[in-house]
């Protein structure tokens, strides 16, 4: 059977999510907006806390769910290829064991590192690390690769459907406006239901709950798009317009919002969920935001970025490492940034100018360990 060639622009966009995801903690350090390891919480002007919810709260309306669409994509070529039984195996050394070194390894250090450093603690780290797993609170260990365990659940569930010779059936054979449309009222709807009893900041180990609507369906979403090859289907105007629509009218969109509904006077529960119209308005921003930013994201990119020189080669090769050791890089250059005297914003751009070129460094090096390289290939 003849390999299909390699979509190179697939690999670059996956680059970005995960700079991306590095950006958007960085940024969660000094804005405050957020759960992270380390925040400093500094006293800023309405501008720059503005400037930094509109950053964290764009990203985060499109770049995880379109990493889950992504690995919807890709998880249903990969389980036509391997077969059940292979396909689970692979997804579990790929994401279940990287899931698991994080949980017990680097967790627990960056939770006894940020004590030490507060003196929060006294106990040697052998005291702690064993309170740590007989306690039981590694469960909820998983920081950033709380994405791992949660897409080697959707495969494996997806895997156990396959072979029972289920078949979701999708109408639509061709990506048009409709299918967007379609989806787009899924979203909404369905985020909103569950954001009734599910608000945002709603946690249960790790795993953001009134996030999953869109990560679920995005991720059979991949699947249906790999079936009618609707990634190589969308034009590339098309997908010019829908960034420059999410862009353009949606920040302004949401910037309105955020002034009718109140939240500059406190009133931001609104928007986190229950049965308020700030809710209703937000989920349809963050859908409307979503889609479009991944259409247009997937199209530009396959226009423009479907080939790699060396350093996009190895920045793709090194992004899923940089993924599971980002926390311990950006802690520390925080915690040895916390007596510069900078504005929050100034504080934020020198962070990811240091972290994003020693994390791609550290990766490098850490993928010469062969345990390393094959739980780190994404």
């Amino acid at each position: 059977m003849q390999q299909k060639p390699r979509m190179l622009y697939i690999d670059n966009l996956k680059s970005l999510i995960i700079i991306l995801a590095v950006l958007t903690h960085a940024a969660v350090t000094y804005s405050g907006i957020g759960s992270w390891y380390y925040k400093e919480q500094p006293e800023q002007s309405l501008i720059s806390m503005l400037c930094f919810f509109v950053f964290q709260t764009f990203s985060q309306a499109y770049f995880m769910g379109l990493m889950f669409l992504l690995a919807g994509y890709f998880a249903s070529m990969s389980y036509e290829r391997k077969g059940c039984t292979k396909f689970i195996k692979d997804r579990i050394i790929r994401l279940g064991a990287p899931t698991l070194l994080y949980m017990l390894t680097i967790h627990p250090f960056m939770y006894y590192l940020i004590d030490w450093h507060n003196i929060r603690t006294q106990a040697s780290f052998i005291e702690f690390y064993l309170n740590y797993v007989l306690s039981l609170r590694f469960l909820e260990g998983t920081g950033p690769l709380w994405f791992a365990l949660a897409l080697l659940i959707f495969s494996i569930v997806y895997a156990l459907i396959k072979v029972k010779n289920c078949e979701i059936r999708y109408s639509d054979k061709s990506f048009s406006v409709k299918v967007m449309g379609k989806l787009i009222l899924l979203l909404t709807t369905s985020t909103f239901v569950v954001r009734l009893v599910a608000p945002l900041d709603t946690s249960v180990f790790n795993m953001q709950l009134c996030y999953f609507a869109q990560y679920i369906i995005l991720f059979s979403f991949g699947i249906h798009a790999q079936k009618n090859n609707w990634l190589s289907k969308i034009e590339y105007l098309f997908g010019e317009k829908c960034i420059l629509t999410a862009i353009v009218p949606g920040i302004l969109f949401l910037l309105s919002i955020v002034y009718l509904g109140g939240a500059l006077e406190g009133n931001s529960d609104a928007f986190k969920g229950g049965f308020h119209w700030q809710s209703l308005a937000f989920n349809f921003w963050e859908t409307i935001t979503g889609v479009c930013m991944s259409v247009g994201l997937i199209a530009w990119f396959r226009q423009n970025l479907n080939w790699q020189n060396k350093l996009l080669k190895k920045i793709s090769d090194s992004a899923f490492a940089v993924y599971v050791f980002q926390a311990p890089i950006l802690v520390s250059l925080a915690l040895a940034m916390q007596m510069l005297i900078l504005p929050p914003i100034l504080k934020f751009l020198l962070l990811s100018v240091l972290a994003l070129p020693i994390a791609f460094l550290i990766a490098q090096v850490i993928k010469i360990i062969p345990l390393f390289r094959t739980i780190t290939k994404f």
